[in-house]
């Protein structure tokens, strides 16, 4: 899975989901019962499993054609139709790579049904049984992207009952590791928390807390059942390490049954020791059957993990040492690690072969009377993450390993632009916009937004709420609707950064020419504004309007500063002229950009094909055995 220790031979390849079940596709495939019947606009083709809660079928969509898997209930129970009401909303607004999202829920009057996304793959129950074995980093990568959608699950406050490998999909060819749902658990419902024995133990029983076999539970309770899944995966076992035939064994092995240390189980040969052991480390503090000396959270252990994963693909141990920067950890020896000192920062901008990953500032809420300075250094650890997330980038392809590396800098870049708390003796604060803010840090969205909306409710024509609203709506991908709350706060402070904003939110829709008239009005209150004439330029050359892109850029490029930004934007002046067929200017683009900055492996990557479009041959030879002295680097 990560580009430099997957083999080709053990590739994943994507088939149909079988829930529950170890079978080969032959097999499963006989075992499907068909339906191949309409469901409002989704036509069925087969049942999945049937859980005596609910059936599963995978469908299509018949406007889309796209698949999709269809959870299906007995709803006459009026609790229970609020309960599946309750997270049909919670799910339909997230928006997170390591969560399926909910698509529709129907009520069909005895019966109601949600509606999934489906996801392609295997799951981690599967590719266990068939003893494929990862290398060290896909196992931490696929570990860290666990523990990273349990955390927003946790962070809305909800607590899953039905975390196993079984719900855990992997699809390599899509780089995806998705969490299934078949169980949320509601906080403020805790009568329906319960735990049913039957004659055939449930395998979610071998994962779940000592609490929640007691049919309590905890804040930290899904921190132990990654700890159980993580062990699992590390020790390359197809069962759990609480496995009993027998259901109340099971639960009693949960309670009271310390598995043996992973650092005994784990093949020597493999990783290093120090590595092994810390990793060893993690996984028992994250088991510990007393819920107040677990990992507070599941991104606690997720930050733990990172560190593994950066200490494995570099070869350096002394980053298990160091403080990753970005978020409060607590050591393996239970000491505190403090924060670095956190910068304003006004955007970032991930430049992955030709892929750019824009955050800019206007995403995140920031007290209007102490606007962000403008960015003249990124902290320690982003600037180290950068150089990894190139080298665990393949061509267009993102890896898993490199979107393990986005996923640290992005949290790194939400933590360092998050707004301080205002010191100053006499300026005082609603206490309901200050919870909102301390949400927002927490990244509880769902709840941030609660808070904002019963404020709006009285203060309609306050700026900063609607700004914050909008940023919330980014983040879960709801763009007409943080459309919405930029244009209020337009009719109420016009300025450039909204109105890029604002441009970006029509970009994403695709909506061009709205986004090219934002970015215009933002140019024309600003005429400096280079992100605003990038933004332009990047539009014209996606829609293949080559000179206009290059006429945008150019106009960037005066105002740039930097020499990265320089040499970003004489290169995608060489990509606009490279695709009008005027290759000479491109070398000289290329060229310059290679002046800014010699160590860019794709720049002489693309100077080469241009090189060759010339009939240089002996200097695109050159140019490329260049590229891959860079990246072998």
């Amino acid at each position: 899975m990560s580009e430099n220790n997957s083999s080709e031979s053990n590739t994943l390849q994507p088939r149909v989901t079988q829930v529950n079940t170890i079978q080969s596709p032959q097999k499963a495939k006989q075992e499907y019962i068909r339906v191949r019947k309409n469901f409002h606009n989704y036509y069925i083709e087969y049942k999945l499993q049937d859980s005596g809660i609910a059936n599963l079928y995978r469908a299509i969509d018949q406007q889309t054609t796209t698949p999709v898997l269809i959870r299906e209930f007995d709803a006459t129970d009026n609790e229970f139709r609020d309960y599946l009401s309750w997270e049909y909303n919670f799910l339909s607004h997230i928006n997170h790579p390591n969560i399926v999202k909910a698509r529709e829920l129907i009520d069909c009057g005895d019966k109601i049904a949600i509606v999934f996304e489906f996801a392609e793959g295997l799951s981690l129950k599967e590719i266990l049984a068939e003893e494929r074995k990862f290398s060290w980093p896909d196992r931490i990568a696929i570990a860290y992207n666990i523990a990273n959608g349990v955390n927003v699950l946790n962070k809305a406050g909800i607590i899953l009952r039905d975390m196993k490998p079984a719900n855990i999909m992997i699809n390599q060819q899509m780089n995806q590791i998705k969490i299934l749902y078949h169980g949320l658990e509601n906080p403020s419902n805790k009568k329906n928390l319960r735990i049913t024995l039957r004659n055939k133990v449930d395998e979610s029983v071998m994962y779940l807390s000592p609490e929640q076999t007691e049919g309590r539970q905890s804040d930290r309770s899904n921190v132990f059942s990654l700890g159980t899944i993580c062990y699992q995966l590390f020790a390359n076992n197809k069962k759990s390490p609480f496995y009993s035939d027998n259901p109340f064994s099971c639960c009693y092995m949960v309670g009271s049954h310390n598995p043996l240390i992973l650092e005994k189980v784990i093949n020597s040969r493999d990783i290093d020791k120090d590595l092994r052991k810390y990793i060893s480390n993690v996984i028992k503090r994250a088991m510990e059957k007393n819920d107040k000396e677990r990992w507070v959270s599941a991104e606690e252990m997720a930050m733990q993990l990172a560190r593994c994963y950066f200490a494995v693909i570099n070869n350096d141990n002394t980053l298990l040492q160091k403080p990753l920067g970005f978020q409060p950890q607590i050591d393996l020896s239970g000491k505190e690690v403090q924060l670095q000192e956190k910068e304003e920062i006004t955007s970032l901008v991930l430049d992955i072969d030709n892929i750019d990953i824009e955050i800019p500032a206007d995403d995140i809420p920031i007290n209007e009377e102490t606007p962000p300075k403008k960015n003249k250094k990124l902290t320690n650890r982003i600037q180290y993450e950068l150089p990894n997330l190139q080298k665990a980038t393949q061509g267009r392809k993102m890896t898993l390993s490199a979107l393990v590396i986005l996923n640290v800098v992005i949290s790194c870049w939400l933590i360092l632009a998050a707004p301080k708390q205002n010191t100053n003796e006499g300026v005082t604060e609603k206490p309901q916009y200050t919870t909102a803010k301390k949400l927002f840090v927490q990244k509880r969205y769902l709840e941030t937004m609660r808070v904002l909306q019963k404020i709006m409710q009285k203060e309609k024509n306050n700026a900063q709420l609607h700004r914050d609203l909008a940023a919330c709506y980014k983040i879960f991908g709801e763009y007409t609707k943080a459309i919405h709350h930029y244009e209020k706060m337009l009719e109420i402070t016009p300025n450039a950064e909204i109105y890029y904003a604002l441009g970006n939110c029509y970009a994403y829709l695709l909506s061009y020419n709205e986004a090219i008239s934002c970015f215009k009005k933002a140019l024309k209150i600003q005429p400096t504004f280079t992100l605003a004439a990038v933004g332009m330029a990047d539009i014209f050359y996606a829609t293949r309007q080559h000179t206009k892109a290059i006429y945008y850029y150019k106009q960037a490029l005066k105002q740039a500063t930097t020499i990265d930004e320089k040499a970003k934007i004489h290169f995608h002046i060489a990509l606009s002229f490279f695709r009008q067929k005027n290759y000479a200017t491109a070398v000289d683009h290329y060229s310059t950009a290679i002046e800014l900055k010699p160590q860019e492996a794709r720049f002489y990557n693309k100077r080469a094909a241009a090189y060759k479009q010339l009939g240089k041959e002996q200097l695109a030879a050159k140019d490329l055995a260049t590229f891959h002295s860079l990246q072998i680097k």
